[in-house]
């Protein structure tokens, strides 16, 4: 149920959208998974239901950020194994883990709030542009996401930047209404959804939990939660 809903919002008929379910189920290794009830899974268990739910009406991107760190070796090697497989798909990730940047074709390596490092198919590009001035490569921008009403990308960054439960982060540019000092003539606007249904996701401050799978956690934010913004 969790993750055909998605498919009949999107208008594909019942038969349809549960061969999609079944198809994305084995591919993710998670056929015994699917017809059990949310609430019993384990932590591991409900991320794969999430990611599934993300990926299977085949999306031409993915995001998925520090998905590997919380998942349990044998449902990361799962994962693994379909995102090696899957040629259709741009693939975006953040990691904690060096290891996982193996399994990169672009990379982009932050230290001290600036990219000291940026490779990918074309690595002499994507580093012409972080050299275009001093401050291409420092961050412009960071914002956590929480408009109750923006529940999905649009196509429209003045929306997709809102989306409750994202953070957005831009390298480049800064605001004069939101001024860190940080001048250049780019400003690349990056949106990460952490919502359940899209791969969930975590933020911490000064190594305390704020915010899990789009929710915040600490009393004193709860009120930023969409229910409580509406």
């Amino acid at each position: 149920k969790n993750i055909i809903e998605p498919l009949i919002n999107l208008g594909f008929d019942e038969p349809k959208a549960k061969k999609m379910v079944y198809d994305i189920s084995k591919k993710l290794g998670i056929e015994n998974l699917i017809y059990k009830n949310i609430d019993s899974l384990s932590y591991s268990e409900k991320k794969m239901i999430g990611i599934a739910k993300s990926i299977v009406h085949g999306p031409s991107l993915i995001l998925l950020d520090n998905v590997f760190d919380s998942l349990d070796l044998n449902y990361k090697n799962k994962i693994i194994s379909y995102l090696k497989s899957s040629k259709k798909n741009i693939v975006i990730f953040t990691t904690n883990n060096s290891e996982d940047l193996m399994l990169a074709d672009n990379i982009i390596v932050l230290k001290d709030g600036k990219i000291i490092e940026a490779t990918g198919s074309d690595t002499k590009a994507i580093n012409e542009i972080f050299d275009t001035d001093d401050g291409a490569r420092y961050v412009g921008e960071f914002a956590i996401g929480v408009n109750p009403y923006v529940t999905r990308a649009m196509g429209d960054i003045l929306f997709d930047e809102k989306i409750a439960g994202s953070i957005h982060f831009t390298p480049g540019e800064c605001y004069d209404d939101a001024y860190n000092g940080n001048v250049s003539a780019i400003h690349w606007d990056l949106v990460l959804d952490q919502t359940i249904a899209h791969g969930g996701g975590e933020i911490y401050f000064d190594d305390k939990l704020i915010r899990k799978d789009g929710i915040f956690v600490l009393d004193e934010l709860k009120c930023l939660n969409p229910e409580n913004l509406k």
